[in-house]
C-alpha cells in the first residue's frame, strides 16, 4: 500500500516539474482571493512575503473574489510577466499555479467599490521577486 504522505510528496514534485517546464507566453494580470492577510508580517507597500505552498491565482477577477471574505474582500493582483514560470491548470477556474516558495513584494494597495457585490475590495498589487 502506498503511504499517503509519500503520494502527496510525489504529486507535489510532479507539479513542481510541470511548473518549471511551463512559462507564461505573454504578460498577464492574475488574481487571488484571500480571507485575511494576518499571516503577512508587513502587509504594507514594500512588505514582502513568501508562500510555501503553490500560489493559486485566477485570470478571472470575479472568480478570485469568491475565495475572499464576503464581508471584507481582499485580492492579490499579480503581474505575471512573459517567461515567468507558471502553469495554466484549470479552465473552469481559469487557474494559474505559481511555484512553491515564491517571494512577493507588495507594490500598491488600493480599495475599490464593486457595484455587483456592493462592497469595497482591497487590492494588494504584488510582484514576484
Amino acid at each position: 500500500m502506498i503511504d499517503e504522505k509519500e503520494l502527496v510528496g510525489f504529486n507535489a514534485l510532479n507539479i513542481d516539474n510541470s511548473i518549471r517546464k511551463s512559462r507564461a507566453d505573454r504578460d498577464y494580470v492574475v488574481y487571488r482571493g484571500v480571507k485575511d492577510i494576518d499571516w503577512i508580517e508587513n502587509p504594507n507597500v514594500g512588505g514582502t512575503f513568501t508562500e510555501d505552498a503553490f500560489g493559486s491565482f485566477s485570470l478571472d477577477f470575479n472568480r478570485a473574489l469568491k475565495y475572499s471574505d464576503p464581508e471584507k474582500p481582499i485580492l492579490f493582483q499579480l503581474k505575471l510577466r512573459k517567461g515567468m514560470n507558471a502553469l495554466y491548470l484549470d479552465k473552469a477556474e481559469n487557474e494559474i499555479l505559481c511555484p512553491r516558495k515564491s517571494t512577493y513584494i507588495i507594490t500598491k494597495i488600493e480599495s475599490f467599490k464593486i457595484e455587483n457585490i456592493n462592497k469595497r475590495v482591497k487590492i494588494y498589487s504584488i510582484e514576484k521577486i
